[in-house]
């Protein structure tokens, strides 16, 4: 790890992971490097299936973009920052998974230099909308991501005893500083990791395989879902474990249990809006940035909000004029209709499956990636940082997985 401290891809990591204003909006220096990186070295024509795949999706969700703004009038400004959106997107990705195939002994530096970059960022240059919770607002999973990168690539003991003991720290900071999400993906990742390593996990294998077909796999997943949302319901029903937490978060998540779906509709009722919107344009969506006219769609949000159960009163207000999508799927089927959303379907489905296909050889940085960015695809709103987080995941993700299909068969 000392030497990693000194290379030039540690120090291109921290670059990376700074941002500057451009045309409204922000972009990452990574992504430059990485787009600059790609037109340099890289080719569409001789890459991997998943990346090929990853290009054809994203070129359907910029169709659909443009044509979607087009047909709706968008401004100007507006249109062409949703338009890049899905281009920086995947070339960014492209560009980071080429950089990783021409230089794989330059990978676990340049993730570390990204991971201290990203804690130094977030400690000095907060959004003000995060100033008073800053754990909350990124430095939490910028720290946690220097640990995950120094335990799985850096750390030859592995001992068990202190995994654990940082895990349980970062849980209840998290938990202390409002970060539910945060804090029981990083338990529920872990927990797998651990299982998978124990050899707990194999029979996994049989839920996606060729035999079976697809249906258990999706079958699965579902019912995972439905299970995480009865649990966390009813933990956060307890008022043993309500009693543990800060007086000012209790209130809150008493509020978004008691609703007629549980805890996690509760925590995005922004999904009643966005379904709502997507079912009246599927096709094409409503354009960049789409604005809620006349607050129609959040009127009907705090509507069914209040029918469930979630809201008290029907003066509960939201302060935004766009239509409300806390989700990067429901964003995309908001703002370019069904293309957008395939392409986050593609991610989720790829993201799983490679997980599946090669549990047994992925350290936990991948465990834990793979499901914080799964529930950032349907729970999270798309911004700058979380485009760049996925873009330099999933291209250690993707490469790692390209290295495994060379070097084991799939289980």
């Amino acid at each position: 790890m000392f030497n990693a401290l000194f290379s030039v891809p540690f120090f291109l990591g921290l670059i990376a992971s700074q941002y500057f204003e451009l045309y409204g909006g922000k972009l990452y220096l990574g992504e430059l490097l990485a787009m600059l990186y790609f037109f340099s070295k890289g080719t569409f024509l001789n890459n991997s299936t998943i990346e090929k795949n990853l290009v054809r999706f994203g070129f359907f969700w910029l169709t659909a973009q443009i044509l979607s703004d087009i047909i709706n009038s968008t401004e100007l400004s507006s249109a062409v920052k949703g338009e890049l959106a899905p281009v920086f997107l995947v070339i960014s990705i492209l560009g980071l998974i080429t950089y990783f195939r021409n230089n794989p002994q330059n990978k676990t530096a340049l993730l570390l230099g990204i991971a201290i970059g990203a804690v130094i960022r977030t400690y000095f240059y907060m959004d003000d909308y995060f100033a008073e919770n800053i754990w909350k607002g990124g430095f939490g999973n910028a720290c946690l991501s220097v640990f995950l990168v120094y335990f799985s690539f850096f750390n030859k003991k592995k001992s068990g005893l202190l995994f654990w003991l940082a895990v349980s720290s970062f849980f209840v900071i998290g938990m202390l500083n409002d970060s539910r999400s945060f804090s029981f993906m990083l338990l529920a990742s872990c927990t797998f990791y651990y299982c998978a390593k124990q050899g707990y996990c194999n029979w996994l294998s049989l839920i996606h395989s060729k035999r079976v077909g697809k249906l258990p796999f999706y079958s699965a997943f579902v019912l995972v879902f439905l299970l995480i949302n009865v649990f966390s319901t009813a933990l956060f029903s307890s008022e043993t474990f309500l009693s543990l937490l800060p007086a000012d978060s209790v209130a809150k998540y008493q509020n978004q249990v008691t609703g007629e779906y549980g805890m996690i509709l509760g925590g995005r009722t922004e999904i009643l809006a966005s379904f709502d919107a997507f079912i009246e344009k599927p096709i094409l969506g409503h354009g960049s940035w789409a604005i809620d006219l006349e607050n129609k769609y959040i009127r009907k949000m705090i509507a069914e909000a209040w029918e469930r159960g979630y809201v008290d009163e029907l003066k509960y207000s939201y302060e935004h004029e766009y239509i409300p999508a806390h989700s990067y799927l429901m964003g995309s089927l908001v703002w370019s209709g069904i293309a957008g959303g395939l392409f986050w379907l593609f991610i989720i489905n790829k993201l799983l499956r490679i997980l599946l296909d090669h549990f047994k050889y992925m350290p936990v940085y991948y465990y834990c990636g793979a499901l914080y960015l799964l529930w950032d695809i349907l729970f999270s709103p798309f911004g700058y940082s979380g485009r760049w987080q996925a873009e330099f995941f999933l291209a250690a993700f993707i490469s790692h997985y390209l290295y495994l299909q060379k070097a084991v068969k799939p289980q």
